[in-house]
C-alpha cells in the first residue's frame, strides 16, 4: 500500500494548524476545478478570488480536507475536515519548507530566459531512469507554483527538479531559498521581460539569485556559449563548484559535433574528457543545448550519465514545446507555450530543418511576444531578416505587435493577420494546404493553442467537410 503524501497531523505540525481530526492526504491542491479526490484543498486568497468560497465545492468533489484561515461559506466551523491556520499562503510556504526538510532527494533548480521548461522535462526524463523522480508540473514556477510544487514532493523521491521563473528582480531569491537546491542551472540569458529590466545584464543579475539558495558544496551549471556566463559566474559563492556546458572549447560538457535534421539530433560530446554520444528525437538546436545542461546536471549528482543519455533518446516533445501533429495532410509543430525573440529565432531554424511534401511550404504563425517594453515593435520587425535568412516561405501574424513582423517582410512572404488568435482560428482553412509544414508560436497569453485546436477540429470533421486549410 502506498504511503500518503501527508497526514493531517504532519500538515498541522508544519504550519501550526489547528484541527482535532486525523486523516491521510494524497495530494495538495489550490484549484477546485482540478481533480480533488484524496487531496487537501488550500484556500488561497488572491487579488481577484478567495479560495474559501470554493471549499464547500472542493469537499463535495472528494477533497479529504481543507486548510483555511476563516470559516468557509456553507461549511460548519466544526467540520472535522477543516485545518485552521492564521494565513493560508504562509501555511503553504511552511508546508513547502517542511517537505524540503524531510526530503533526502538531490534537488536541482533551473532558471534562465529560455529553455527552462524543456530542460526541466528532459532532466526529469533522465532522472526517472536513475530512481524515483519528481518535478513541478507545467508552469508552476512562481511565488505560488514553487511552494505548491514543493508541498507535493513525495518523501521517497531520489531526484527532484524545480523550475523558477520571474519577471522582476527579487522574485527568484525567496524561491531558491525555499527549494535549497544542490545543483542550480541557468540555461541562457536572452531578451525577455525587457519591460521590467533596463538591460540583459540586469536580467542576468536577477537570474543569478538562484545561486543564493544553493546548499553548501553545491554545483552551479552555466551555458559557456552565453556571453553573460562570466557575469553569472561572478555571483556564485566561492565554495560552489561551477560546471560549464556548450560548444565552447574546454567546457566541462563540451559539444564536439552534432547532426541536425527535422527528426532530431545526434550529439557527440566530451564530459570532462570522457566521450559520450546520444540522440534527441525533438528537432531544434535549442534541444541540443538543453540536453547538454541535463547531462551536466546528472554528472553533478554522480549519476550514470549513459543511462540518462539513453533515457533522453526516448523523450517526446512536451505539449506546446515542439510537439508535432498532422492535420489534413499538414504537419503542425506546436510551439504555442511561450515566445521571446531568441526563442522565435530558434523556431525559425527548427522550421527550416523540415521537409514539406512536394509543392508544400514552410509556414510560420507568430503571435505577439509580450513584456518587451519600449522596443517591442522594433523587436518584432527585426525578426523579418531571420525569417528570410532561414529560407521560410510564408508567415501569418496574430496581434498588434506581430503586425510589425509581417509588414517588415516582402509582400510575397506575407500571409494573413488577425487581431487575436480566436479570429485567426476562424479562418483556419485559409492558412495552409496539404503538404505544408506549419509552426505556431506566441506568448502564453496570446493563446495561440486555439489555432492548433481549430486545426484539430477541422481534421475531425466528417469526410467531405474537412478541407485542406
Amino acid at each position: 500500500m502506498t504511503a500518503p503524501l501527508w497526514t493531517s497531523e504532519a500538515i498541522s505540525a508544519a504550519c501550526k494548524g489547528r484541527t482535532n481530526s486525523s486523516f491521510s492526504i494524497d495530494g495538495i491542491s489550490i484549484d477546485s476545478r482540478q481533480p480533488l479526490q484524496g487531496n487537501l484543498f488550500i484556500a488561497i486568497v488572491g487579488n481577484q478570488f478567495d479560495g474559501h468560497d470554493y471549499v464547500d465545492a472542493a469537499l463535495k468533489a472528494g477533497a479529504v480536507g481543507a486548510l483555511v484561515h476563516q470559516k468557509p461559506p456553507g461549511v460548519s466551523k466544526n467540520d472535522p475536515r477543516l485545518i485552521f491556520v492564521d494565513n493560508t499562503f504562509k501555511a503553504l510556504e511552511d508546508i513547502a519548507r517542511a517537505a524540503r526538510e524531510r526530503s533526502n532527494a538531490h534537488v536541482v533548480g533551473i532558471t534562465g530566459s529560455v529553455g527552462k521548461t524543456g530542460t526541466k522535462e528532459m532532466l526529469l526524463t533522465a532522472f526517472k531512469r536513475l530512481g524515483p523522480s519528481y518535478a513541478n508540473e507545467g508552469n508552476l514556477n512562481n511565488h505560488l507554483g514553487v511552494p505548491l510544487s514543493l508541498a507535493r514532493l513525495p518523501e521517497n523521491t531520489k531526484f527532484a527538479v524545480f523550475e523558477m521563473g520571474m519577471n522582476h528582480s527579487g522574485e527568484i531569491r525567496p524561491l531558491t531559498r525555499m527549494v535549497n537546491p544542490h545543483t542550480a542551472i541557468v540555461t541562457r540569458i536572452a531578451p525577455a521581460h525587457m519591460e521590467f529590466f533596463s538591460s540583459l545584464e540586469a536580467i542576468a543579475d536577477a537570474k543569478a539569485e538562484i545561486f543564493e539558495g544553493l546548499t553548501d558544496g553545491g554545483v552551479a551549471i552555466l551555458n559557456a556559449d552565453d556571453p553573460l556566463s562570466r557575469r553569472l559566474a561572478k555571483a556564485i559563492p566561492e565554495k560552489i563548484k561551477i560546471l560549464h556546458f556548450g560548444s565552447t572549447k574546454g567546457s566541462n560538457v563540451e559539444l564536439l559535433s552534432v547532426d541536425l535534421d527535422e527528426n532530431g539530433s545526434r550529439i557527440n560530446a566530451s564530459i570532462e574528457g570522457n566521450l559520450l554520444s546520444w540522440e534527441v528525437k525533438i528537432a531544434g538546436a535549442h534541444w541540443v543545448q538543453n540536453s547538454l545542461a541535463v547531462v551536466a546536471a546528472v554528472h553533478a549528482t554522480g549519476g550514470d550519465i549513459r543511462k540518462a543519455a539513453a533515457a533522453i533518446c526516448k523523450m517526446d516533445a512536451p505539449k506546446g514545446r515542439g510537439k508535432r501533429h498532422q492535420f489534413c495532410g499538414i504537419d503542425v509543430i506546436d510551439e504555442t507555450y511561450n515566445a521571446s525573440p531568441a526563442a522565435v529565432r530558434a523556431a525559425f531554424k527548427t522550421l527550416a530543418l523540415t521537409n514539406p511534401k512536394p509543392g508544400g511550404k514552410r509556414i510560420f504563425i507568430l503571435g505577439d511576444m509580450l513584456e518587451l517594453g519600449d522596443t517591442a515593435a522594433a523587436d518584432h520587425a527585426a525578426l523579418a531578416g531571420d525569417f528570410l535568412e532561414a529560407g521560410l516561405d510564408c508567415a501569418h501574424g496574430v496581434g498588434p505587435l506581430a503586425r510589425n513582423f509581417l509588414e517588415a517582410l516582402p509582400e510575397a512572404s506575407r500571409g494573413r493577420w488577425a487581431p487575436d488568435s480566436q479570429v485567426l482560428a476562424r479562418s483556419v482553412k485559409n492558412l495552409a494546404s496539404a503538404g505544408d509544414v506549419v509552426l505556431i508560436k506566441g506568448s502564453f497569453s496570446t493563446h495561440m493553442e486555439k489555432i492548433v485546436e481549430a486545426m484539430k477540429k477541422q481534421q475531425n470533421k466528417p469526410e467531405g467537410q474537412a478541407n485542406a486549410f
